[in-house]
């Protein structure tokens, strides 16, 4: 019964929400490895 209600509270969450704050988590992250050897050479 626990997991069912887990599950029920997953799919709540708006999918394509999730999938654009990955995008800018990933573009952040990017320019962060990007910039790192040039700022702090």
């Amino acid at each position: 019964m626990a997991r069912a209600k887990i599950s029920d509270e997953l799919s709540v969450i708006n999918p394509m929400r999730l999938f654009h704050m990955s995008n800018l988590y990933l573009s952040l992250l990017f320019v962060a490895v990007a910039l790192d050897p040039l700022l702090f050479s």
